[in-house]
């Protein structure tokens, strides 16, 4: 089998080297063209590298730009809703102060009519009687010498007014003090 192998490398190698050597003088031969065409190829390559650079380039700035028109557009339409959010909580606020001055008018009628019940109560012209009188007596209780002594001897003679009468009572000169 070796022998063999060796056999059609001999075979190979003999089709091959015409071939070769007749690419070789062609080269010779047209060294300065194929060198010019090997440049251009050269060239042309690199140019086509370069476009595609350029291109993917182009593409990738494409979709960055796409993605700052999103984020824009994003902040546009998130700032239209704090837009919109802030003018419903003005509305919001402005609708709650209606409601508290509605209210407030009410209250207000309520007590005028409270008012307007109570100063045609005969009870409440009493009572604001008696309220101005405890008010007269303490003003002049904290500022007349007088006063205090009228009022002092008054007690005092109220008091021992009621002591006598209890006494007289409790001293078996009173009628129900007998047995029945």
């Amino acid at each position: 089998m070796k022998a063999e192998f060796e056999n059609f490398t001999v075979q190979i190698g003999m089709l091959l080297v015409p071939m070769l050597q007749w690419a070789l003088n062609l080269f010779n031969e047209h060294r300065n063209v194929i060198i010019g065409i090997g440049i251009v190829l050269g060239a042309l390559t690199l140019a086509f590298g370069v476009h595609t650079l350029v291109t993917r380039t182009l593409a990738i700035a494409h979709d960055i730009a796409a993605l700052a028109t999103w984020a824009h557009n994003s902040s546009i339409v998130a700032s239209t809703f704090s837009f919109i959010g802030s003018t419903a909580a003005a509305v919001g606020h402005t609708m709650a102060l209606g409601a508290s001055r509605l209210a407030l008018l009410a209250a207000t009628a309520a007590q005028w009519l409270l008012n307007a019940a109570m100063n045609a109560n005969p009870i409440m012209w009493v009572v604001g009687l008696i309220a101005l009188l405890v008010g007269a007596f303490i003003t002049a209780w904290q500022h007349s010498e007088t006063f205090r002594t009228i009022i002092t001897n008054a007690w005092n003679g109220v008091r021992n007014a009621a002591m006598t009468a209890w006494n007289w009572m409790n001293g078996g000169s009173w009628m129900f003090s007998r047995p029945l």
